[in-house]
Protein backbone atom coordinates (compact mmCIF):
# COMPACT_ATOMS: atom_id res chain seq x y z
CA UNK A 1 0.00 0.00 0.00
CA UNK A 2 2.92 2.59 -0.67
CA UNK A 3 0.62 4.48 -2.54
CA UNK A 4 -1.44 5.09 0.36
CA UNK A 5 1.15 6.19 2.13
CA UNK A 6 1.54 2.41 4.07
CA UNK A 7 5.19 0.91 3.84
CA UNK A 8 6.27 -2.73 5.05
CA UNK A 9 6.90 -3.17 8.25
CA UNK A 10 4.54 -0.04 9.53
CA UNK A 11 2.40 -0.93 12.35
CA UNK A 12 -1.38 -0.27 11.89
CA UNK A 13 -3.94 0.71 14.41
CA UNK A 14 -7.24 -1.44 12.89
CA UNK A 15 -10.94 -0.67 14.37
CA UNK A 16 -13.09 -3.40 14.43
CA UNK A 17 -16.16 -1.87 16.10
CA UNK A 18 -17.55 0.40 13.20
CA UNK A 19 -18.58 -0.34 9.87
CA UNK A 20 -16.45 0.81 7.02
CA UNK A 21 -17.21 3.67 5.04
CA UNK A 22 -16.29 4.05 1.62
CA UNK A 23 -12.76 5.67 1.05
CA UNK A 24 -11.73 3.96 4.09
CA UNK A 25 -8.10 1.65 4.09
CA UNK A 26 -9.26 -1.77 5.50
CA UNK A 27 -8.06 -4.97 6.25
CA UNK A 28 -10.30 -7.79 4.73
CA UNK A 29 -10.20 -11.34 5.02
CA UNK A 30 -9.92 -13.45 1.61
CA UNK A 31 -9.54 -16.64 0.69
CA UNK A 32 -6.15 -16.73 0.59
CA UNK A 33 -5.38 -14.87 3.73
CA UNK A 34 -5.85 -10.80 5.18
CA UNK A 35 -5.27 -8.12 2.37
CA UNK A 36 -4.88 -4.67 3.09
CA UNK A 37 -7.34 -2.32 0.26
CA UNK A 38 -9.19 0.55 0.16
CA UNK A 39 -13.22 0.71 0.33
CA UNK A 40 -14.82 2.08 -2.66
CA UNK A 41 -18.47 2.35 -3.66
CA UNK A 42 -19.12 2.25 -7.25
CA UNK A 43 -23.12 2.59 -7.85
CA UNK A 44 -24.58 0.11 -5.69
CA UNK A 45 -21.35 -2.24 -5.43
CA UNK A 46 -18.81 -2.34 -2.67
CA UNK A 47 -15.32 -3.10 -3.83
CA UNK A 48 -11.42 -3.86 -2.57
CA UNK A 49 -9.16 -1.65 -4.28
CA UNK A 50 -5.07 -1.66 -4.32
CA UNK A 51 -3.13 0.97 -4.06
CA UNK A 52 -0.98 0.22 -7.35
CA UNK A 53 -2.89 0.03 -10.34
CA UNK A 54 -1.71 -2.79 -11.99
CA UNK A 55 -4.09 -4.71 -9.84
CA UNK A 56 -7.44 -5.40 -10.19
CA UNK A 57 -10.24 -4.17 -7.48
CA UNK A 58 -11.98 -7.04 -6.22
CA UNK A 59 -15.96 -7.16 -5.73
CA UNK A 60 -17.67 -7.50 -2.34
CA UNK A 61 -21.41 -8.66 -2.28
CA UNK A 62 -21.92 -6.33 1.18
CA UNK A 63 -19.50 -3.71 2.72
CA UNK A 64 -19.40 -5.94 5.71
CA UNK A 65 -18.48 -9.11 3.78
CA UNK A 66 -14.90 -9.90 4.64
CA UNK A 67 -14.06 -6.77 6.32
CA UNK A 68 -12.05 -7.44 9.55
CA UNK A 69 -11.49 -3.49 10.22
CA UNK A 70 -10.77 0.20 8.93
CA UNK A 71 -7.38 1.18 9.52
CA UNK A 72 -7.38 4.04 11.61
CA UNK A 73 -3.48 4.97 12.45
CA UNK A 74 -0.34 4.05 10.60
CA UNK A 75 2.94 4.09 13.11
CA UNK A 76 5.68 4.60 10.58
CA UNK A 77 8.28 1.76 10.99
CA UNK A 78 12.12 3.38 11.03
Amino acid sequence: MLGAGIASGDLLVVERTSLPQAGQIVVALLADGFTLKRLARRGDRWWLEAAHPGYPALPLAHRSDRIFGAVRHVIRHL
